[in-house]
Protein backbone atom coordinates (compact mmCIF):
# COMPACT_ATOMS: atom_id res chain seq x y z
CA UNK A 1 0.00 0.00 0.00
CA UNK A 2 2.51 2.56 0.99
CA UNK A 3 4.76 1.07 -2.61
CA UNK A 4 1.93 1.88 -4.17
CA UNK A 5 1.73 5.57 -3.02
CA UNK A 6 5.33 6.72 -3.34
CA UNK A 7 4.45 5.14 -7.15
CA UNK A 8 1.45 7.09 -7.37
CA UNK A 9 3.13 10.12 -6.01
CA UNK A 10 5.91 9.63 -8.37
CA UNK A 11 3.74 9.48 -11.46
CA UNK A 12 5.62 5.88 -11.84
CA UNK A 13 2.04 4.32 -11.45
CA UNK A 14 0.92 1.46 -14.03
CA UNK A 15 -1.80 2.05 -15.96
CA UNK A 16 -4.53 1.13 -13.80
CA UNK A 17 -3.52 2.15 -10.44
CA UNK A 18 -6.64 1.00 -8.46
CA UNK A 19 -6.07 -2.41 -9.51
CA UNK A 20 -2.11 -2.20 -8.72
CA UNK A 21 -3.58 -1.13 -5.01
CA UNK A 22 -5.96 -3.96 -4.78
CA UNK A 23 -3.24 -6.11 -5.93
CA UNK A 24 -0.85 -5.09 -3.57
CA UNK A 25 -2.94 -5.41 -0.22
CA UNK A 26 -4.19 -8.90 -1.26
CA UNK A 27 -0.91 -9.50 -1.05
CA UNK A 28 0.35 -8.54 1.73
CA UNK A 29 -2.23 -10.14 3.80
CA UNK A 30 -1.25 -13.31 2.25
CA UNK A 31 2.62 -12.50 3.15
CA UNK A 32 1.70 -11.65 6.67
CA UNK A 33 -0.68 -14.91 6.99
CA UNK A 34 2.99 -16.34 6.12
CA UNK A 35 4.75 -14.79 8.45
CA UNK A 36 2.14 -15.81 11.23
CA UNK A 37 2.15 -19.31 9.73
CA UNK A 38 6.36 -19.13 10.04
CA UNK A 39 6.69 -18.95 13.62
CA UNK A 40 5.75 -22.21 14.58
CA UNK A 41 8.20 -23.69 12.12
CA UNK A 42 10.98 -21.06 13.37
CA UNK A 43 10.09 -22.15 17.37
CA UNK A 44 10.89 -26.02 16.05
CA UNK A 45 13.54 -24.67 14.50
CA UNK A 46 15.22 -23.61 18.02
CA UNK A 47 14.56 -20.00 17.59
CA UNK A 48 13.26 -19.21 20.41
CA UNK A 49 13.13 -15.36 20.17
CA UNK A 50 9.76 -15.07 18.28
CA UNK A 51 7.65 -14.79 20.03
CA UNK A 52 4.16 -16.18 20.09
CA UNK A 53 2.88 -12.81 20.31
CA UNK A 54 4.13 -12.37 16.71
CA UNK A 55 1.70 -14.87 15.47
CA UNK A 56 -1.17 -12.91 16.40
CA UNK A 57 0.16 -9.72 15.40
CA UNK A 58 0.82 -11.12 11.96
CA UNK A 59 -2.27 -12.47 12.09
CA UNK A 60 -4.36 -9.47 12.92
CA UNK A 61 -2.32 -7.57 10.23
CA UNK A 62 -3.27 -9.86 7.36
CA UNK A 63 -6.79 -9.71 8.20
CA UNK A 64 -6.29 -5.71 8.21
CA UNK A 65 -4.71 -6.31 4.72
CA UNK A 66 -7.45 -8.57 3.79
CA UNK A 67 -10.18 -5.49 4.75
CA UNK A 68 -8.20 -2.84 3.18
CA UNK A 69 -8.05 -5.29 0.12
CA UNK A 70 -11.80 -6.00 -0.28
CA UNK A 71 -12.32 -2.18 0.38
CA UNK A 72 -10.04 -1.16 -2.28
CA UNK A 73 -11.49 -3.92 -4.58
CA UNK A 74 -15.23 -2.38 -4.26
CA UNK A 75 -13.61 1.00 -4.07
CA UNK A 76 -11.53 0.96 -7.52
CA UNK A 77 -12.95 -1.74 -9.49
CA UNK A 78 -16.40 -1.63 -8.37
CA UNK A 79 -16.97 2.09 -7.66
CA UNK A 80 -19.84 0.35 -5.08
CA UNK A 81 -21.80 0.31 -7.67
CA UNK A 82 -24.29 -2.69 -6.08
CA UNK A 83 -25.02 -3.93 -10.06
CA UNK A 84 -21.69 -4.33 -10.53
CA UNK A 85 -21.41 -6.37 -7.56
CA UNK A 86 -24.55 -8.68 -8.41
CA UNK A 87 -22.54 -9.40 -11.73
CA UNK A 88 -19.29 -9.96 -10.08
CA UNK A 89 -20.59 -12.49 -7.83
CA UNK A 90 -22.28 -13.94 -10.56
CA UNK A 91 -19.56 -14.67 -13.08
CA UNK A 92 -16.47 -14.60 -10.80
CA UNK A 93 -16.13 -17.67 -8.76
CA UNK A 94 -13.45 -16.66 -7.67
CA UNK A 95 -14.94 -14.09 -5.26
CA UNK A 96 -16.78 -16.76 -3.25
CA UNK A 97 -13.67 -18.54 -2.32
CA UNK A 98 -11.94 -15.11 -1.36
CA UNK A 99 -14.92 -14.08 1.09
CA UNK A 100 -14.82 -17.25 2.40
CA UNK A 101 -11.28 -16.77 3.55
CA UNK A 102 -11.91 -13.60 4.77
CA UNK A 103 -15.01 -14.54 7.02
CA UNK A 104 -12.73 -17.46 8.65
CA UNK A 105 -10.18 -14.02 9.08
CA UNK A 106 -12.74 -11.63 10.23
CA UNK A 107 -13.71 -14.71 12.88
CA UNK A 108 -10.11 -15.25 13.94
CA UNK A 109 -9.63 -11.65 14.55
CA UNK A 110 -12.52 -10.83 16.37
CA UNK A 111 -11.84 -14.13 18.56
CA UNK A 112 -7.67 -13.03 18.91
CA UNK A 113 -8.21 -11.52 21.99
CA UNK A 114 -7.57 -12.85 25.86
CA UNK A 115 -10.59 -12.55 27.10
CA UNK A 116 -11.49 -14.90 23.52
CA UNK A 117 -9.07 -17.13 24.79
CA UNK A 118 -10.69 -17.15 28.49
CA UNK A 119 -14.04 -17.50 27.02
CA UNK A 120 -13.38 -20.13 24.65
CA UNK A 121 -10.51 -22.36 26.31
CA UNK A 122 -9.33 -25.55 24.73
CA UNK A 123 -11.97 -24.88 21.72
CA UNK A 124 -9.99 -20.97 21.02
CA UNK A 125 -6.72 -23.30 19.69
CA UNK A 126 -9.16 -25.84 17.56
CA UNK A 127 -11.21 -22.62 16.58
CA UNK A 128 -7.48 -20.50 15.24
CA UNK A 129 -6.95 -23.88 13.50
CA UNK A 130 -9.16 -22.46 10.80
CA UNK A 131 -6.10 -19.96 9.75
CA UNK A 132 -4.69 -23.29 7.84
CA UNK A 133 -8.28 -23.34 5.60
CA UNK A 134 -8.40 -19.93 5.28
CA UNK A 135 -4.67 -18.90 3.75
CA UNK A 136 -5.49 -22.51 1.53
CA UNK A 137 -8.96 -20.28 0.42
CA UNK A 138 -6.01 -17.63 -0.25
CA UNK A 139 -4.45 -19.68 -2.47
CA UNK A 140 -7.16 -21.06 -4.21
CA UNK A 141 -8.12 -17.15 -4.64
CA UNK A 142 -5.35 -16.29 -6.35
CA UNK A 143 -4.57 -19.42 -8.69
CA UNK A 144 -8.22 -18.84 -10.17
CA UNK A 145 -7.36 -15.32 -11.24
CA UNK A 146 -4.61 -16.38 -13.48
CA UNK A 147 -4.46 -15.95 -16.98
CA UNK A 148 -1.17 -17.04 -17.83
CA UNK A 149 2.44 -17.71 -15.94
CA UNK A 150 2.01 -20.19 -12.90
CA UNK A 151 5.18 -19.47 -11.67
CA UNK A 152 4.27 -17.24 -9.05
CA UNK A 153 1.38 -19.10 -7.55
CA UNK A 154 3.37 -22.24 -7.65
CA UNK A 155 6.32 -20.58 -5.38
CA UNK A 156 3.65 -19.13 -3.08
CA UNK A 157 1.86 -22.96 -2.85
CA UNK A 158 5.68 -24.68 -1.99
CA UNK A 159 6.30 -21.87 0.39
CA UNK A 160 2.93 -22.81 2.13
CA UNK A 161 3.47 -27.04 1.66
CA UNK A 162 7.09 -26.13 3.52
CA UNK A 163 5.48 -23.91 6.36
CA UNK A 164 2.96 -27.09 6.75
CA UNK A 165 5.59 -30.17 6.36
CA UNK A 166 6.68 -29.19 10.04
CA UNK A 167 2.96 -29.48 11.42
CA UNK A 168 2.07 -32.39 9.79
CA UNK A 169 5.25 -33.84 11.25
CA UNK A 170 4.30 -33.40 14.32
CA UNK A 171 0.75 -34.55 13.94
CA UNK A 172 1.90 -37.93 12.82
CA UNK A 173 4.39 -38.13 15.67
CA UNK A 174 1.75 -37.56 17.91
CA UNK A 175 -0.82 -39.96 16.63
CA UNK A 176 2.71 -42.30 16.37
CA UNK A 177 2.74 -42.50 20.21
CA UNK A 178 -0.86 -41.97 21.14
CA UNK A 179 -1.75 -45.42 18.99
Amino acid sequence: MIWASFQLMGQQALADPGKDIVLHTGMWSLYFLFFSLSITPLRLLGVRSLSLTYRRLFGLYAFTYACLHLLAYLTFILGWRLDLIQVELLERPYIWVGTFAFVILFILAMTSNRASQRRLKRNWARLHRGVYIAVIAVLIHYWMQVRAGYAEQLGYTLLLVLLFLPRLWKFFKKVKNTA
